[in-house]
């Protein structure tokens, strides 16, 4: 019964699968509109279940909508970023400061420094991505508050989108062991430390998305941008 129910896969469930994936891949850049009849004839399933699934998207802040518009891929702004960055500077100080008050587990200071050296990696891949997100997650679901997990996936979600606008790699600019500092300053105890070890960590990121958004934003105006 379970087996059939892991390989039942809704048409809506589907379409945004398909959908997601097309958008965090670069293959729909920002400003996309994503016509109801294209995308129903792209993950081939019906209207209603595209409707579904650009809702889904929608919530999940990868898409937007206009009245007499309909949908698109969000564009990443200053303001957006400004606004997921604080929210996440906020979750991720508030994260180290906990876990270094509280201690890790020897288990789980060794999972995390395992990802940390795939992360710390420069050679860019998919892995490679997944170990990043991977490895915040983990420190936020250490804490044992769901809370800071939900935001943290969503803003990745805006990072992600933010980095498939351009294909250059900007990690040559922030240090080769990035984070392997913040377990060091973790399990260091010290709370301040690792509250401003991570504090400058995400400073570093929010650079390298900007420099992305400013790039993006002079291609977007100067082409079919408004």
């Amino acid at each position: 019964m379970d087996s059939d129910k892991e390989l039942y896969v809704s048409e809506a469930e589907k379409a945004y699968k398909i959908i997601h994936e097309a958008i965090i891949s670069g293959k729909y850049a920002p400003g996309t509109k994503l016509s109801r009849r294209k995308m129903a004839d792209f993950t081939n399933v019906s209207v209603i279940p595209v409707i579904e699934a650009l809702k889904q998207l929608e919530s999940e802040g990868l898409v937007e909508s206009q009245p007499k518009w309909g949908s698109y891929v969000m564009v990443p702004t200053r303001k957006k970023l400004d606004d997921q960055y604080m929210l996440r500077e906020t979750i991720e100080c508030r994260v180290a400061e906990l876990l270094a008050e509280r201690g890790l587990m020897p288990e789980q200071e060794a999972l995390l420094r395992s990802y940390a050296r795939k992360v710390d990696d420069r050679i860019p891949s998919e892995k490679r991505q997944a170990s990043h997100y991977d490895f915040h997650i983990m420190l936020a679901q250490f804490t044992g508050y769901d809370c800071f997990t939900d935001l943290l996936k969503r803003i990745n979600l805006f990072t992600i989108l933010c980095r498939a606008m351009n294909s250059r790699r900007r990690e040559s600019d922030v240090p080769s062991d990035w984070h392997e500092r913040i377990i060091d300053a973790v399990v260091s105890g010290d709370s301040v430390r690792a509250k401003e070890v991570m504090r400058d960590h995400v400073y570093d990121s929010y650079k390298i998305i900007l420099k992305e958004i400013d790039e993006f934003t002079a291609r977007y105006n100067g082409g079919k941008g408004e």
